[in-house]
């Protein structure tokens, strides 16, 4: 995965977890890993 798309991914996360959904953010974050 470039690096430039896990920076997106984490920040989407971290948007994500702002609004309270969870379990998009935990994809998110699984995205990146």
């Amino acid at each position: 995965m470039k690096p430039e798309y896990q920076e997106y991914w984490v920040n989407k996360g971290v948007c994500l977890l702002i609004l309270g959904r969870y379990e998009e953010a935990i994809y998110a974050y699984d995205k990146v890993l």
